[in-house]
């Protein structure tokens, strides 16, 4: 078997392995900027797990290393043999977002990766995470650290968020200002099913408003992190799972975590969300994750987003959906692999799958380039095209000062979420929470209708086929 020639081999795999990487470690970074305090649309990571007791009793070696000179680049090698057995290795590379490596914990992974969500949702904003990962890979275990960090960190951060926003100035403010609600169910093929309700079915359905809605889930409230992790254990206790060579409770089907925060202060909000997602197999998801960051990036052609081609990426609409969305969306993608050398084909097929889904930023393509200002596209304003717009649209309502205080441009005020756009508004004397709401809402038609024109006049500029028989034909 090639598993024990591998394994007989392995002294001189471990000494070439480490020559090839010492040399990869060795080739210099140029021009890699990453600005990890940015939080993006959609962020790629990769994390390597240590090797096991039991994998280094059979003499396992490691065939996966984050580089040590630069994080966001991982290698791997493949221990394999030539046409007259003699062995050799094969090398490949692979970019990421960041690569964490064996020594970083749960800890590191979530402060580097995961912690600015709750800032955001706590203000309104939806937030995704999605763990991806072969049995065995440390999938479960990164996504429970992580519900276990988030827990406290939500409950942790309430105060900093209601002196950030001044939540104690409005005449609604009470003593709970933010509501945690928890829902924990599975997607199994095209069913659902609520695992804190007895494995109750629940449908995943689109309104005519094209709003997603779950009919039947049950939502649990939280007044402390101990409660959010009871519900979360409960929830992971009751999954589908498969014994595998690997694992003898490998999950068979998506398990979603849903965390939804409701402000009580300033109802007029919308509810702030959190998915974390253990994903059981993304294949299908792939495509909305490329494409929705491909979307981003001020490409000429339109990108299609495929989210209605599974019940995951359906839910997902939000994130996916960058015409219909009228609040900020982030998505992390956590993708976990196996250095084990015998486990090397399943972690090469997951850097493969996941490395892609991070694009590659075309040539010449700055996101800082100024546009060609247009009163009807946000995107376009600069600071004084932002004051402009709040006086007219407002009717002298809403102050400046009071909603963009940091001369925020165009994409910045898009980008405030909607609990504190509401909550700077309210600053104005007379506004009230109705009409903050509206404001926001008119901010939010500009938008869609940008997006729904720059979609129509991509697919206009589409050459049309030609057809190759005539009507006579």
């Amino acid at each position: 078997m090639l598993e024990e020639k591998i394994l007989v081999n392995s002294d001189f795999f471990i000494k070439t392995i480490q020559e090839y990487n010492d040399r990869a470690n060795k080739v210099k970074i140029i021009n890699s900027v990453h600005n990890d305090e940015t939080l993006k649309d959609i962020s790629i990571y990769l994390r390597i797990r240590p090797l096991m007791p039991n994998e280094n009793e059979i003499n396992s070696f490691e065939t996966c290393f984050p580089n040590k000179n630069n994080p966001y680049k991982a290698h791997i090698y493949e221990p394999t043999f030539r046409f007259d057995d003699k062995p050799i290795i094969k090398s490949q590379s692979f970019d990421f977002d960041y690569v964490f490596g064996p020594n970083d914990d749960n800890k590191v992974v979530y402060e580097h990766s995961i912690h600015n969500i709750v800032e955001i949702s706590l203000a309104g904003a939806l937030g995704v995470v999605l763990c991806y990962g072969q049995t065995g890979s440390g999938k479960t275990f990164t996504i429970n650290g992580i519900e276990e960090y988030l827990a406290l960190d939500l409950f942790n951060k309430m105060d900093k968020v209601i002196n950030d926003m001044n939540l104690k100035s409005l005449e609604t403010f009470n003593e709970r200002p933010f509501e945690i609600k928890i829902s924990f169910f599975e997607i199994l093929g095209n069913q659902c099913y609520d695992l804190l309700n007895n494995k109750e079915e629940i449908f995943i359905m689109e309104d005519k408003f094209r709003n997603i809605a779950i009919k039947g889930l049950q939502e649990y409230d939280c007044i402390t992190a101990d409660e959010l992790l009871k519900y979360i254990n409960i929830g992971f206790s009751h999954r589908r799972t498969k014994p595998t060579q690997k694992n003898d409770t490998s999950s068979r089907s998506h398990a979603i975590c849903q965390i939804r925060i409701h402000n009580t202060v300033i109802n007029q909000a919308n509810d702030g969300i959190i998915y974390l997602v253990d994903l059981a197999g993304s294949e299908r998801h792939a495509e909305c994750i490329q494409a929705r960051t491909l979307a981003t990036m001020g490409l000429k052609q339109h990108i299609h987003i495929p989210f209605r081609n599974s019940v995951l990426t359906k839910l997902l609409k939000e994130t996916f959906d960058i015409e219909s969305c009228t609040r900020p969306c982030t998505t992390i993608f956590i993708a976990n692999v196996s250095p084990n050398c015998l486990d090397y084909s399943h972690t090469l097929n997951t850097l493969r799958y996941s490395s892609p889904l991070k694009v590659t930023q075309k040539k010449g393509y700055d996101p800082l380039k100024k546009k060609e200002y247009n009163p009807k596209d946000p995107s376009t304003w600069e600071y004084k095209h932002v004051v402009e717009w709040i006086e007219k649209a407002s009717n002298g309502a809403i102050k400046p000062e009071f909603l963009v205080p940091n001369k925020e441009n165009g994409i910045q005020l898009c980008n405030i979420p909607e609990m504190e756009f509401i909550r700077r508004c309210l600053l104005s004397k007379g506004v009230t929470e109705k009409r903050a709401k509206l404001f926001y809402l008119k901010l939010w038609g500009l938008i869609v209708d940008c997006r729904t024109k720059q979609r129509k006049a991509k697919l206009s500029s589409k050459p049309k086929p030609k057809n190759t028989l005539s009507q006579d034909e």
